[in-house]
């Protein structure tokens, strides 16, 4: 006669069993939520960035005009309620739920949108009325309609897109803290779309304002569709501000640290702008579409990956589960380090034909294509760094250490405007040499990061072996859709940018060959590092399987 255990109730160590199962399945389906509405929204951002380059070309001044306003809102939202915020908030809501209960949680949610919204109505109304002499300060030199043109940007973009983004922003810090990703990967693409409608069918009417209306519109919508998501969750608002709420204030103190070092990430972004400005012919259009390109793979898996592990490490960390965090953190930064290396290489071999299929029409011409593909093979040297700081600074916040990230953030932001001036003041490299100055501070920080946490956490269990098999995959890779690409070139001339292109007959040849080299990269990468015994191609093969299996029982 059988135990009643193998006949009825599962066993102990087969419910573990099966938790973990669970666990790991609902660790997969929220990434693959987060990484569907990241590639939607970044393979819309393409479209966008295509048809705004379409209707108004490169070099442009207003399209370095509308990109250099932009600057300004973005640094309110992301510095005061987007990633800084959301990064504080998630940990502490967590553990104001679990420890004083789901009513008091809203409490604190409550004040922290109070206090959002004061403080971005207050930072909006300063710049708009210092909107003028700002505009003719950092369009020095520029034409005067020109500098007009920045200052009401400024003026429409500052009074609604921060305030309606930085709601949404909380929003989706909840949510995220819920689990519920799917609500916020829906706003990304809905933001794109209403900026691609601005593009499309306003800008042939309002030139550059049709676009700037598609950024109003795209950003209510934004946060309108949040709000579904929240009513599934229960919200509660109170109108309190909370400032002696013991809770509200320890996101203060956390926040704090992590402000200064957001604040000091978008001050290099706007510091590169405003060289850029500096520099003849408007080319930060140029530079900016570059980097646009660089953050398409950061963003579609980087992005989800952490946005979707942040939450489970803050868990370990507040259960005081160290082994497990330790083990999280190195395997999710080697997971990203391994999708990021072939992509970052690929991309620098194949920039010319990316760039071209992606945006060589209209108004964009070859050499706007020139313009762009420069300056992205100097990104392409910085995916990796950026790619690694992105989880190995929300490591550092899921343990609430959000003054080490900053320090080092801040040294290196000081480091890139430094490289940025004297590039722009004693060289003649131009925008490529904005880039190299994104591209070195974000691989020191990187290497900075990685080696206080590690002081921290300890080393890796299963040492350098697979960091070594992926270098060598990557190489593999480059270097055979490098060959591939210079055999190709004598049949198929587009794929270098002095070679003729044409409107709509060479766009599909070049995109079908593009995807054919993306193949045959992929395929020699997975190839070698599964030669080379890398863990990650071991652990996808054993994921499909034991799904495989499970349909079939």
């Amino acid at each position: 006669m059988q135990p009643e255990s193998e006949v009825g109730e599962p066993t102990t160590s087969q419910a573990k069993s099966g938790k973990r199962r669970n666990a790991r399945w609902l660790l997969l389906i929220n990434t693959l939520i987060v990484t569907g509405g990241a590639l939607g929204s970044r393979v819309l951002g393409l479209v966008r960035e295509a048809a705004i380059n379409g209707r108004f070309g490169q070099p442009s001044p207003l399209l370095d005009t509308y990109l250099t306003a932009f600057r300004l809102p973005d640094l309110l939202y992301i510095v005061i309620s987007g990633g800084a915020l959301a990064s504080t908030l998630i940990p502490v809501f967590q553990q104001v739920e679990q420890d004083e209960g789901e009513a008091r949680a809203w409490q604190v949610v409550s004040a922290v949108v109070n206090l959002v919204l004061l403080t971005l109505l207050f930072a909006g109304l300063v710049i708009v009325v210092i909107a003028d002499p700002l505009s003719r300060w950092w369009f020095a030199g520029k034409p005067s309609d020109q500098q007009q043109l920045l200052a009401q940007l400024w003026r429409v973009f500052l009074l609604s897109s921060p305030l309606l983004l930085g709601l949404g922003g909380i929003a989706m810090a909840v949510l995220n803290a819920r689990e519920r990703f799917g609500w916020a990967s829906a706003a990304f693409n809905l933001y794109n779309l209403a900026i691609i409608g601005g593009a499309v069918w306003l800008a042939p009417r309002y030139g550059i304002w049709g676009v700037a209306s598609g950024v109003v519109i795209g950003a209510l919508l934004y946060l309108l569709i949040m709000l579904p998501g929240l009513r599934q969750e229960r919200a509660r608002y109170t109108p309190r501000l909370g400032l002696r709420d013991p809770a509200v204030r320890r996101i203060g103190r956390q926040l704090l640290p992590r402000l200064v070092g957001q604040g000091a990430a978008q001050i290099g972004l706007l510091a590169t702008a405003f060289f850029a400005a500096r520099l003849p012919n408007n080319q930060y259009a140029s530079l900016n579409s570059a980097n646009q390109l660089m953050l398409l793979p950061h963003g579609v898996f980087v992005v989800s990956l952490a946005t979707v592990m942040f939450p489970q490490m803050a868990r370990l960390w507040s259960s005081n589960d160290r082994p497990a965090f330790a083990a999280t953190a190195w395997r999710t930064l080697r997971l990203i380090i391994f999708v990021a290396a072939p992509v970052a290489v690929l991309l620098a071999v194949l920039r010319f034909p990316v760039v071209r299929v992606l945006f060589e029409r209209d108004a964009f011409d070859a050499q706007a294509t020139a313009l762009v593909a420069a300056p992205l093979l100097v990104f392409c040297t910085a995916l990796l760094g950026y790619a690694a700081s992105e989880l190995l600074v929300r490591t550092f916040y899921a343990m609430q250490d959000t003054r080490t990230p900053v320090y080092v953030g801040v040294a290196m932001i000081l480091a890139q405007i430094v490289i940025g001036y004297g590039v722009v003041t004693w060289t003649s490299w131009g925008i490529v040499g904005l880039a190299w100055a994104f591209s070195l501070a974000n691989n020191v920080e990187a290497v900075v990061l990685w080696a206080l946490l590690r002081r921290r956490l300890g080393s890796a269990a299963d040492g350098g072996r697979p960091w070594l098999g992926i270098a060598v995959a990557t190489l593999a890779a480059g270097a055979a859709v490098w060959a591939l690409r210079a055999v190709s070139v004598r049949w198929l001339p587009a794929l270098t940018v002095s070679g003729a292109y044409g409107r709509g007959a060479d766009a599909l040849p070049l995109l079908v060959w593009l995807a054919g080299a993306g193949a045959v990269g992929v395929g020699v990468y997975v190839g070698v590092a599964w030669m080379w015994r890398v863990p990650e191609v071991a652990q996808a093969w054993a994921l499909v399987r034991r799904r495989s299996t499970d349909r079939h029982r």
